[in-house]
């Protein structure tokens, strides 16, 4: 049987996948997108066509997400699948993370290990995790650093190296990464200075190399300038505080999920403080508590951050002791995840229920964006331009369109996410894009409305469902 084992070692990383596929798999909505999604998806559709990030579609996060869903946009499946797909890979990858830490650097069993890569794919589940948000796309690649940092001493070269390109996108995917990397780097510094130096420095300079390297393209194409512009506008006005219903809604679900794994961190922290690299998890802990709670909108995405540290600590720190510790330990972490799972599954319940309703070809009480395909499929031209505002971009994708303007936000007019935004320029430019259709949502409000009536005052009302418009081009109503 011993042996069986031995030489079986693709057993965990295969029953580690598979799980994770069949936890994940029939939760992922995949007949829907958030907004944040549609959104990424829309600049990734642009690389695709040859056109970098703010030359034809703009959003306010760095280029490396908009890479990842380019990456799988290409192989041709469709949008809403490839997209979702990306996060269930993702959270693979660092479930097979947190397994290879806990053997190599705690030493765990087959069975422990694979057990604690599982529970991360329970808990990533919660706390908005189903969609290809960019915080989990970060854990993955905050898992490969640590993960590479374990080989400093065996493989010193290729693990800074590999830990620097993992820091360097990691930066690029999502800016807050940037000091949650560097609560790494200091922490393994105030260790031991004298020998994670030349690693740290390796490390260090690789993952500047690469987050830079990652902006060539835009340089080349001429548009850095304004991109890193338009960055920085959106970025001074996103810390604005978000109407009260909606943070107390928030930050109640992110207590609920996140007491009881924080009662356990702290307390296994104290417990194996000698044990473990207390300095470096602490501080890691920190900065992603404080990088998830920074802009103050308290989105629950934003604090799957907190999973990085946690799932480390408990690499190190559940596989010691005498087995019935190990024991202990473990059915303890599976206990404090179990609400995050919970969550995540209220989460996702209404997602199953679209995609059920999608399948019969029914219009589904809890997806607009669906029901308003199927209302207006038969008005739009595969392929076209159109304009739509104060609907979910991802319109766009299920009506096969090409967004008339770069910026294929929710409602941009009404809310000041660009800091001087002219809106009369904007809509001029979109009026001489001469778009088929231009959608207005019913949840736009009354000035936003106005100003896209005004611009395309001779365009013709053809359809209203549930207060959404649509108008048509005037040479195009005459041609039907």
């Amino acid at each position: 049987m011993e042996q069986a084992k031995r030489s079986a070692p693709w057993l965990p990383i295969l029953a580690i996948v598979l799980l994770t596929l069949a936890l994940r798999l029939p939760t992922a909505s995949f007949t829907s997108l958030s907004i944040d999604e549609s959104a990424y998806s829309l600049v990734a559709a642009e690389i695709l066509r040859g056109n970098w990030p703010y030359s034809h579609a703009f959003d306010h996060k760095p280029i490396g997400i908009y890479l990842h869903y380019a990456g799988v946009m290409a192989t041709g499946l469709p949008h809403l699948i490839a997209v979702r797909l990306l996060a269930i890979l993702v959270a693979i990858g660092s479930s097979l993370f947190i397994y290879a830490i806990a053997r190599q650097q705690a030493g765990a069993s087959r069975g422990i290990a694979t057990g604690l890569g599982l529970l991360y794919t329970l808990a990533s589940i919660g706390l908005e995790g189903q969609p290809t948000n960019t915080e989990i796309i970060v854990n993955f690649y905050l898992f490969a650093w640590l993960y590479a940092f374990g080989f400093r001493d065996q493989r010193p070269l290729a693990s800074a190296i590999g830990a620097g390109i993992a820091a360097g996108i990691a930066v690029q995917v999502n800016y807050l990464a940037g000091p949650v990397l560097a609560t790494l780097y200091l922490g393994a510094f105030i260790a031991n200075p004298k020998r994670e130096f030349r690693w740290l420095l390796v490390s260090g300079l690789t993952s500047i190399g690469t987050a830079l390297s990652l902006l060539v393209p835009m340089l080349l194409a001429g548009t850095l300038g304004e991109y890193f512009a338009m960055q920085a506008s959106f970025l001074s006005v996103y810390r604005a505080p978000r109407p009260e219903y909606w943070l107390r809604k928030d930050l109640t679900e992110i207590a609920q999920v996140l007491a009881l794994p924080m009662l356990l961190f702290l307390g296994l922290l104290v417990y194996r403080f000698k044990e473990v690299p207390f300095i470096r998890i602490l501080l890691l802990a920190l900065g992603a508590i404080l990088m998830a709670s920074s802009s103050g909108y308290f989105f629950p995405h934003y604090f799957l951050l907190f999973w990085v540290p946690f799932f480390y600590l408990l690499a190190r720190a559940v596989p010691l002791g005498e087995p019935k510790q190990v024991r202990i330990a473990f059915i303890a972490a599976l206990i404090t995840v179990e609400p995050a799972f919970l969550f995540g599954l209220a989460e996702t319940a209404k997602g199953v229920e679209v995609t059920r309703d999608v399948m019969a070809d029914r219009a589904p009480d809890g997806d607009r964006g669906q029901r308003m395909r199927i209302a207006f499929a038969d008005e739009f031209n595969p392929g076209a331009t159109s304009y739509i505002t104060c609907e979910k971009p991802v319109l766009y994708h299920l009506f096969e369109q090409r967004p008339a303007t770069r910026y294929p936000f929710y409602i941009l007019h009404m809310y000041p996410y660009l800091e001087g935004f002219d809106t009369p320029a904007h809509l001029a430019e979109i009026r001489a894009a001469a778009p088929e259709h231009v959608m207005v949502g019913k949840l736009c409000p009354t000035q936003e409305t106005q100003w896209v009536r005004e611009a395309f005052a001779d365009y013709v009302e053809v359809k209203n469902v549930e207060g959404t418009i649509l108008y048509r081009r005037p040479d195009l109503v005459a041609a039907r």
